[in-house]
């Protein structure tokens, strides 16, 4: 887990050298999200509509989405996956 904390803090605290460079490199909106984020502190609420926005125009723009290999799929563990809000009702 230690060595996962630090891959992410890497990331975080260097977007422009771990987080642009291939599949989001030209997805400006990506970015957008990204430091609207990034700039909240702990009690902040997010700006709901500016990311709803953002997402919107993706699509809107049909840019495909990257699909980035899964490791977990290669060493026999559970992938990871995300579910729609509505699906996740009733799980606990």
């Amino acid at each position: 887990m230690e060595e996962v904390r630090i891959i992410k803090t890497d990331c975080l605290q260097n977007p422009n050298e771990k987080l642009w460079r291939s599949a989001t490199r030209d997805i400006e909106e990506v970015r957008t999200i990204f430091y609207h984020l990034q700039s909240l502190e702990y009690g902040d609420k997010p700006d709901y509509a500016l990311i709803r926005n953002n997402l919107k125009n993706i699509l809107q723009r049909s840019i495909p989405i990257p699909r980035i290999p899964n490791p977990n799929l290669t060493t026999g563990q559970a992938p990871f996956v995300l579910l729609p809000t509505h699906q996740m009702a009733g799980m606990a």
